[in-house]
């Protein structure tokens, strides 16, 4: 039992529709989780997810990445079950598989160069589901995983998130 604080780097795509093309890019977050459990478990948390999309236009190549790119700020509380696989070394060393269900509240678009991916466009709510593997070496903890997000990002075009993550934290 317990609270892990973490950071993470993510790995974000979008599923579009035949209009827009999305390449994967890098992006950040931040949160705090809290564990209950030995060999089974079960934690709820919070995350600040700054996913970037790196967007162009079907069939064009862009001039600058940095005119392409698509930052997405949204509050997540992924609400999470998993085993344990070495839960009788948990305090030393324990090894995780997990799925969670993540509601979301997506609250900011950051400025781009498409007239129709932007804050008035954006689904404020969405839903994702992840799964990952977790390692507990003493106090960090090491999660990677995957997040599939079931709504679109967008309201009036395809944009179904897909997300990598790898997060690095510490236990208390």
């Amino acid at each position: 039992n317990g609270f892990v604080a973490y950071g993470a780097v993510t790995f974000n795509q979008l599923s579009m529709n035949s209009s827009y093309e999305s390449v994967t890019a890098p992006g950040w977050a931040l949160g705090v989780s809290y564990k209950r459990g030995n060999f089974l478990y079960w934690g709820v948390g919070a995350r600040y997810n700054n996913a970037i999309y790196e967007v162009h236009l079907t069939g064009q190549t862009p001039d600058s990445v940095a005119d392409n790119l698509v930052s997405v700020s949204d509050i997540d509380i992924p609400i999470t079950l998993g085993v344990n696989l070495l839960s009788v070394t948990e305090k030393f060393l324990g090894l995780r598989v997990f799925v969670s269900a993540v509601p979301a509240y997506a609250f900011n678009v950051g400025t781009n160069g498409y007239k129709t991916l932007n804050k008035d466009n954006l689904n404020n709510f969405n839903f994702y589901g992840q799964a990952g593997l977790g390692i507990d070496i003493l106090f960090l903890a090491i999660e990677a995983g995957y997040n599939y997000g079931f709504t679109d990002v967008f309201k009036t075009t395809e944009s179904k998130p897909g997300q990598v993550f790898v997060n690095l934290g510490f236990r208390f």
